[in-house]
């Protein structure tokens, strides 16, 4: 029996957009695979999961439309981006509790390999938790959230307990900051907790960039309640883990250990293999040395379903892209009047992005392009265009494109200088050490102009 704040409470409500598949599959492989072919933007609902242990059940792409995570969010698909940035201006403090649908089942003695981990590609170094929520402690009852893609071992030679410990991957940003920091001071890790089926009020404020000690799920409260009417009820575990969603599907308590490397001023926290891995941008990143994660206690509810997210699919652009929307637009917000922002999904939702602008200055376009960069730093190529384009339409983009680039005067690359580079992305493979140059196209009209750059067509 399933609840509204179930997943499959929440699937009720997307009947019309859902596969079910009844094939027993399993999801080494299986699955990743039956979802490539199926080619879809709709929900896939797999009822029926090859497995010993108490999931047989695993959903893939919910998320994986604007449309879907709008009805959602009860608001337009442009609308979005500003209800993340009504969230952001507006944290408040969620409710801790101690009872959550995800208490019913506790599973003391672990075994990764009896819960339906999708392995996505023969190429990757296992399977891999990919839709999991991290919560860490930055202090005083301050905890962050944060996405970390998790590997479960195979046949790597490791010498941890591959039954309850993973590979996790790190990058340096607040979470790294307090494991090597709690390293430093000579302890064994940090304690966190994570969790798997939750809904776009919970995940997209995890996906935010935000100063440290700052806890995204007071963003998350907002969007509760105004979504949803109702505060988000965050459950405290036991042990002195941190809290996790009470709607959650499953929540694992563990411990992030690993060893500090040092090279000069860099410091890395290592240990154990992780990757090969395919990610958003459908390229391989390679195998690293990365601290390990044990796992303590799963909980999961009655009958719970998986949450998988597929790399380089839609959904994986619109979990790790949106948020980047509302950062990039309140960046252009403060030099010039901004229409709307994407990022586009032919570029990962990542790497090239398209806004639009209200000129009522000549170098708006230019000035929005940079102000736009300056807001998600990963993207590489943004088109600048007025305001009576579509960005969502991309036929209406060329165009804007074909008529109204000089292409001796409209592309300005930064930085200007021949042989600088800026910070890019590490997931660009073209980038050297995350390091590239980035591209304003300007495909806006002049001031005043409105009879030669018109559209009557």
């Amino acid at each position: 029996m399933s609840d509204d704040t179930s997943l499959e409470g929440i699937l009720q409500r997307y009947q019309d957009e859902t596969v079910n598949i009844s094939k027993e599959l399993s999801a080494n492989l299986e699955i990743a695979e039956h979802f490539r072919d199926l080619k879809t933007d709709k929900v896939a609902f797999y009822n029926n999961v090859r497995s010993d242990g108490p999931c047989k059940k695993l959903v893939m792409n919910l998320w994986g439309t604007r449309d879907r995570i709008a009805k959602y969010l009860k608001c337009s698909p442009g609308g979005i981006t500003d209800l993340l940035i009504e969230a952001y201006d507006n944290p408040s403090d969620y409710e801790l509790v101690d009872d959550a649908p995800f208490k019913a089942n506790v599973i003391e003695d672990v075994d990764l390999s009896k819960l339906p981990i999708p392995k996505y590609f023969p190429i990757d170094g296992g399977p891999y938790f990919t839709s999991a929520v991290v919560y860490i402690e930055t202090g005083d009852g301050v905890y962050n959230a944060s996405y970390h893609r998790m590997m479960v071992f195979e046949d790597q030679d490791v010498s941890v307990d591959k039954k309850n410990t993973m590979a996790i991957r790190i990058v340096k940003r607040h979470l790294f900051k307090v494991l090597t920091e709690a390293l430093e001071r000579g302890e064994d890790g940090v304690k966190v907790t994570f969790a798997v089926g939750l809904d776009p009020v919970v995940m997209l404020p995890a996906a935010m960039s935000v100063d440290f000690g700052t806890d995204e799920m007071r963003f998350a409260n907002y969007l509760s309640n105004k979504v949803l009417g109702k505060p988000l009820q965050m459950a405290r575990t036991d042990g002195g883990y941190p809290p996790a969603p009470a709607n959650a599907e499953f929540v694992f308590q563990g411990r992030i250990c690993g060893n500090l490397e040092k090279d000069g001023d860099e410091i890395e926290a290592v240990g154990v293999p992780e990757g090969p891995f395919v990610d958003i941008t459908g390229t391989k990143d390679f195998e690293r040395s990365q601290a390990h994660l044990i796992v303590d206690r799963v909980y999961h509810r009655d009958d719970p379903v998986f949450q998988g997210l597929y790399p380089s699919g839609t959904e994986h652009f619109m979990m790790m892209g949106l948020p980047r929307e509302s950062t990039m637009k309140t960046s252009m917000g403060k030099v010039v009047n901004v229409g709307d922002v994407r990022l586009t999904e032919g570029g990962c939702m990542w790497l090239h992005g398209i806004v639009s602008v209200d000129k009522s200055a000549e170098d708006d376009g230019v000035k929005a392009g940079h102000a736009a960069l300056d807001g998600h730093k990963s993207m590489k190529q943004v088109v600048v265009v007025d305001t009576d384009i579509d960005i969502f339409d991309d036929m209406q983009v060329q165009w804007a494109i074909a008529t109204r680039v000089a292409n001796d005067g409209d592309l300005h690359l930064r930085p200007k200088e021949k042989g600088k580079k800026e910070k890019g992305s590490t997931l660009d493979p073209t980038a050297e050490d995350g390091m590239t140059k980035k591209l304003i196209i300007d495909a806006t009209k002049p001031v005043g102009d409105n009879e030669k750059f018109a559209r009557y067509g």
